[in-house]
């Protein structure tokens, strides 16, 4: 984006085209500072649905418009993202991120994973014994465990 507006800025850009409005920008302030841009510089902007002159007023009454419209849906589709995760979370599905150190997946789910159930049970007794975590970790690092 930053390049964006250097080459905007430098003249190099007097002509923009985008697939839809929603893929030049995600919030108000990213779409603000492309507007200012791009009107300052005589921009013009390309959809498949419409051509924005930036310094015609009509032409920016409907960019805002249609601005307001893409930050609602994309607000709306983050929701919708995270309500699923938090659904399948509940479902006692693994929401996609790599599993912590002891797990592994197997059906979507995470389950206990027998190679570094040890481990673990080690990093629990010596926390548990009050042994300081960065002699946990050199204890670890000298048998080559979580690299």
């Amino acid at each position: 984006m930053r390049e964006l507006l250097e080459s905007v800025d430098d003249g190099q850009i007097k002509q923009l085209y985008a697939l839809d409005n929603s893929r030049l920008s995600r919030n108000e302030t990213t779409q603000f500072t492309l507007s200012v841009a791009f009107r300052k510089h005589g921009v013009k902007l390309h959809t498949n649905a419409l051509t924005t002159d930036f310094t015609n007023e009509q032409d920016m009454f409907l960019r805002r418009i249609l601005d307001a419209v893409s930050t609602y849906e994309n607000t709306m589709r983050v929701i919708r993202s995270r309500l699923g995760k938090i659904r399948r979370i509940r479902e006692g599905f693994w929401y996609g991120a790599p599993p912590p150190y002891g797990y592994k997946i197997e059906n979507k789910k995470l389950v206990p994973d027998e190679k570094e159930r040890e481990t673990v049970k080690l990093i629990f007794d010596e926390f548990y014994k009050g042994t300081p975590i960065i002699k946990i970790k050199g204890m670890l690092d000298r048998k080559g465990i979580l690299g």
